[in-house]
């Protein structure tokens, strides 16, 4: 068994029984559920919460790489999650933040910065007090700054720039 296929979880938990007398328990697929119940009770009955001995007790996949691409899928099903979140205790919260992680680890460029501002607010509580510097697509930097009586030239169209009382 490899460390991959093993998670060490210490948080309170909810009990098995009490997780399958829930709403959510109630919309798993007959393969969900399998899968839900093998995975919480490994981790009662162990500590250890093992993955791929509760997607083989669920899923026939035919290869090892099957049953990992499988794994990936069960577990981003939002009932699936929201049955772990149950007994894992797991706030909404929680799982918007997980699932911001996630975007970040998987976003390039504006979006990614664009969600690391959104976790570091919604995590840490940091506000983002500056205005972005440079725009990724065309290196100009923001805001820019041009002399009162400046004329400047933008998508062909030249401007003159003139100093109004707002």
């Amino acid at each position: 068994m490899s460390a991959e296929s093993q998670v060490v979880i210490e948080s309170p938990r909810t009990p098995l029984a009490k997780v399958q007398a829930t709403a959510a328990w109630g919309l798993l697929s007959p393969k969900q559920a399998a899968f839900c119940a093998k995975y919480i009770q490994s981790g009662a009955d162990s500590g250890v919460y093992d993955l791929q001995a509760a997607m083989r007790a669920a899923y026939n996949a035919s290869s090892e790489r099957n049953l990992r691409c499988l794994t990936y899928e069960v577990l981003a099903n939002r009932r699936v999650r929201d049955v772990l979140a149950l007994h894992f205790n797991l706030s909404p919260r929680d799982l918007f933040l997980a699932d911001l992680e996630n975007s970040i680890s998987r976003e390039k460029g504006i979006a990614k910065i664009q969600a690391q501002k959104l976790y570091a607010r919604l995590a840490f509580g940091v506000e983002d007090s500056q205005p972005p510097t440079k725009s990724e697509s065309d290196g100009v930097e923001f805001p820019q700054k041009f002399a009162i009586g400046s004329v400047i030239v933008q998508d062909g169209q030249k401007y003159l720039v003139k100093a109004e009382e707002i």
